[in-house]
């Protein structure tokens, strides 16, 4: 390693169009963690035949990166997994660690890892998906015996790429935190984080993000310190990884 590279990489696999992870995760991360991403090949057909799609395309895109040696690989995108369920997803992103030589986790996946990290057992849940995929995203979070207390929708049809940081606070405000023990905003293509800094202060709970718990994961599988953005969001996650 030259004296200019990051002590950690870190590569993160991203859906074709989505315009949000970059910026996020990268605001998630330590300066001192590279970086580095991939995007998913575009599919036609409808969207649930994209989406199911995509997983064919995920052992293609680790290896997408060529010769760059990395330390850890997220893949940035929820729905594909959402409809395989815990099991089949840490079974996965096992045979797909296996082969690329590194930890790999998936979105879905960091948030259960997340969510039980924090000893969280039941959530609100946000979603900017159509009705048939947040039934899938409830569907796995209850299979991973995580309860839903509320289910609060940003919209029916599909345009999580567009909705800005005032769309999310007013969605926020729609919440009722009694009984669940966090709040998840689900979907890596939603602008999270400037919500979630605006909203904080109206729960007591954590509020939480697929791409803040995906950076979050990845922190810990590295052993890294977290960034600044993941320390104001979630201290209490914040606090489990090196200062």
């Amino acid at each position: 390693m030259k004296p200019s590279d990051p002590p950690k990489r870190v590569g993160v696999i991203v859906p074709p169009a989505n315009p949000t992870v970059e910026p996020e995760f990268r605001r998630l991360l330590p300066p001192e963690c590279g970086m580095y991403v991939t995007r998913l090949p575009v599919l036609q057909g409808e969207l649930q035949a994209r989406i199911d799609g995509y997983v064919q395309h995920y052992a293609a895109a680790t290896t997408s990166f060529g010769a760059l040696a990395l330390d850890a690989l997220f893949v940035a995108v929820t729905a594909p997994t959402y409809a395989m369920g815990e099991a089949a997803d840490r079974a996965l992103c096992e045979s797909l660690s296996t082969d690329a030589g590194v930890p790999l986790v998936t979105a879905s996946l960091a948030i259960v890892d997340t969510l039980r990290t924090l000893k969280v057992d039941a959530i609100a849940l946000v979603s900017p998906y159509p009705a048939w995929l947040t039934a899938r995203a409830q569907a796995y979070l209850e299979g991973a015996g995580v309860r839903v207390t509320q289910l609060v929708s940003i919209d029916d049809p599909f345009r999580a790429y567009h909705l800005v940081t005032r769309d999310v606070v007013a969605t926020l405000k729609r919440v009722d935190p009694k009984g669940a023990g966090a709040v998840l905003l689900t979907g890596t293509g939603v602008r999270t984080l400037d919500a979630i800094a605006a909203a904080s202060a109206d729960f007591e709970i954590p509020l939480l993000s697929s791409t803040l718990c995906g950076a979050w994961r990845v922190l810990e599988l590295l052993g890294g310190r977290p960034g600044a953005d993941l320390s104001r969001a979630t201290p209490s996650l914040a606090a489990r990884l090196p200062g």
